[in-house]
């Protein structure tokens, strides 16, 4: 059973990964996202619980930074808009 940030990093972040790229549809953002998880993971202690549990406890938490992500996107689109058309409409 994973104990450390570290191990729960190496175990599961091309899943992690796979499934933000799923939830986000944007691989480069997926990547931001994931290191987003474990940092948060870092922050915290790891429950002693069963493997399977704690899959389940990472994907909650990739899926609370998932939506974080989408809320704000709506909240502040223009963040969201490329450097083009920023430099167009100035």
């Amino acid at each position: 059973m994973p104990s450390d940030a570290e191990t729960l990093f190496v175990l599961y972040q091309d899943r992690l990964r796979r499934y933000l790229g799923r939830a986000s549809g944007e691989t480069e953002l997926a990547r931001d996202l994931t290191q987003e998880v474990f940092v948060r993971v870092s922050r915290v202690a790891i429950p002693a619980a069963p493997e399977n549990q704690l899959a389940g406890w990472l994907f909650r938490i990739a899926r609370n930074v998932v939506m974080g992500h989408h809320r704000q996107r709506k909240r502040r689109p223009e963040e969201a808009v490329g450097t083009f058309d920023k430099a167009r409409d100035a």
